[in-house]
């Protein structure tokens, strides 16, 4: 991880509670004490922060016990599965509350995020509420893109949009230009 652009990337041990939680919801106990056993202790307090390099770490344990391969698949549900864990905490719950818009959500994703890490920068560059599209640009985050991927559908989806869809456009150097769609009618 020493490619990482900040050595001081901190995330909230609530994202390593939602990977222990992911892996425990598809695989059970065996696969969690499994885990235990390859990454070292799993306790972590989810008010306090901890280096990235051991949440990307995690990340790519839980994603290959889970999956039995580190796929961009099993990252995209993980990211589903941490927004719907996030937006049932007392935290997600609050900065989640909003008017159930696409508009509304994306235009409070660096908050949303800032609530969780303490890197990077995510902002909503464009929006069309009549096509169904939108434009995310997200710097400065070295996790997998397919997990970003599904924490924004996963957001959209619990929102009751229809049809949330992801694709990024550009890649390089933890720099993403994600295109959002979703049905409108």
């Amino acid at each position: 991880m020493s490619g990482l652009p900040n050595h001081n990337m901190l995330a909230s041990g609530s994202l390593f509670l939602h990977a222990i939680g992911f892996l425990k919801s598809k695989k059970g106990e065996e696969a969690v004490e499994a885990l235990e056993k390859s990454f070292g202790d799993l306790l972590f307090d989810q008010h306090k922060m901890y280096p990235l390099e051991r949440l990307i770490e995690l990340q790519e344990k839980v994603v290959s016990l889970t999956l039995g391969t580190d796929s961009r698949e099993g990252y995209y549900m993980l990211g589903r599965y941490t927004f719907n864990a996030f937006a049932h905490s007392l935290v997600g719950a609050t900065l989640t509350n909003v008017n159930p818009t696409p508009r509304i959500l994306l235009g409070k994703i660096q908050e949303i995020w800032g609530s969780v890490v303490n890197f990077g920068v995510r902002k909503l560059t464009m929006v069309d509420d009549t096509q169904g599209k939108a434009i995310v640009e997200i710097q400065d985050d070295p996790r997998n893109p397919a997990y970003l991927q599904g924490i924004i559908e996963g957001g959209l989806t619990l929102l009751k949009v229809k049809n949330p869809k992801t694709v990024i456009k550009q890649e390089e150097d933890y720099r993403y230009i994600v295109e959002v769609f979703w049905t409108t009618s």
